[in-house]
Parts: structure tokens; C-alpha cells; sequence
């Protein structure tokens, strides 16, 4: 079975390629969500496996897209870091395996075949924080998560705009509503809820 790999680390795609095993096959590799969806308009594969911290129009945006266009290639979610909130957004979009990188090879492949299937598969450490933890963030619509998700990565409202395909007042406003139903009024304070969240890192000084 032919999979698209989504990954912007060459180690990683390379450790992927090796660990699939028969039947699936990494049939092409892309390093951001871009040049996947394209390659996607003239190719064919039966899963797509994406990272969600990626360049570019990241993982999330990627999935939005795989799932509008290509309904019909199952995705899974193979990223170091996959928080609570995001998990459970995921799979409200229709994503029904979610697995972290620590698994190893056999349960990746475990994965891929639940995936050709069509069935839910979570990894131990997802499956956990998807069970134990609530957010405040499970408040927010789809688009008010991406909104606040692109800004934070350090994207302008013009660029996220562009991405969203919406208009630069929009974007304004999906954040204002994101930012009332949070309880936080400046920047500051969403900059340190991000860091809450997991959204962003500390950068050491």
C-alpha cells in the first residue's frame, strides 16, 4: 500500500521508510504540507502519515486540506509532541490514528494497518493524555485554534489571511473571540498561555 510521508526531518523520513514493512511502501516524500498536496493532485497513495510541527503551512493546515481534497487517503498523525486539545480536534476532524515518534517499528506498523482499515488506533502516550487532561482551549471553534496556533508560530494576521484564505479583518476577529472566551486581554498574556499549552517553546537567552 503506497504512503505519502509528510516529514520535514530527513533522519525521521528515512527511519520511517525502513520501518513500514510489507505491504505499505513510502511511495513519495514531501518536507511540508505544500509539495504533498501537489504532489497529491496527480498521484495516488493510501495513507498519508504527517508530522504536525512542520514549515510552511504547518501539520494542522495540512490535515485541514488532506481531509476537504482527499477524502479518501487515511492520515496518521506520527509528531513528537501531540497535546490533548490538538488530539482531540484531530480526531473531530475525521484523523483515527494518532501516534507519538517514541513508538516502535512494530507499532507503527500496527498503526498503518488500522489506518488501511479505517480503524481508531492511539498510541499509549495519546491515548493517556486524551483521557486525563481537560483544556480550556477544547472551548475554542476550529478556525479560532488555528487562528491563535498561526500566530503564535510568529506569522503575521496578513499571512495567516493567506493561509486561511480569509480576510485580514477576519482573522482579527477569530482572534478578539479566541482571546474573550481565554480570559486574556494583551499579547503577553496569550504568549504565556501558549507556552501553558505547549504551542511554543522558551527560547534561552
Amino acid at each position: 500500500m503506497d504512503i505519502l510521508l509528510i516529514e520535514d526531518h530527513a533522519v525521521v523520513a528515512e527511519g520511517i521508510k525502513t520501518s513500514v514493512g510489507e505491504p505499505f511502501q513510502v511511495c513519495h516524500w514531501a518536507r511540508d504540507g505544500e509539495s504533498g498536496l501537489a504532489w497529491l493532485q496527480s498521484h495516488r497513495a493510501r495513507i498519508a502519515i504527517v508530522d504536525l510541527k512542520m514549515p510552511g503551512i504547518g501539520g494542522v493546515e495540512t490535515i485541514r486540506r488532506l481531509r476537504r481534497h482527499f477524502p479518501q487517503v487515511a492520515i496518521v498523525v506520527f509528531s513528537s509532541v501531540v497535546e490533548a486539545p490538538v488530539a482531540r480536534w484531530l480526531m473531530q476532524q475525521g484523523v483515527r490514528v494518532i501516534v507519538d515518534k517514541a513508538i516502535a517499528s512494530d507499532e507503527l506498523q500496527q498503526a498503518l494497518a488500522c489506518a488501511a482499515e479505517h480503524k481508531p488506533y492511539l498510541s499509549r502516550c495519546v491515548a493517556q493524555a486524551q483521557l486525563l487532561t481537560q483544556s480550556p482551549v477544547d472551548c475554542l471553534t476550529q478556525r479560532e485554534y488555528q487562528v491563535l496556533n498561526y500566530l503564535m508560530t510568529g506569522m503575521r494576521h496578513r499571512e495567516v489571511a493567506e493561509q486561511l484564505f480569509i480576510s485580514h479583518k477576519t482573522v482579527s476577529t477569530y482572534r478578539q473571540r479566541a482571546m474573550d472566551k481565554l480570559g486574556l486581554e494583551t499579547d503577553l498574556e496569550l504568549a504565556k498561555f501558549a507556552l501553558q499549552q505547549g504551542w511554543i517553546e522558551a527560547t534561552p537567552v
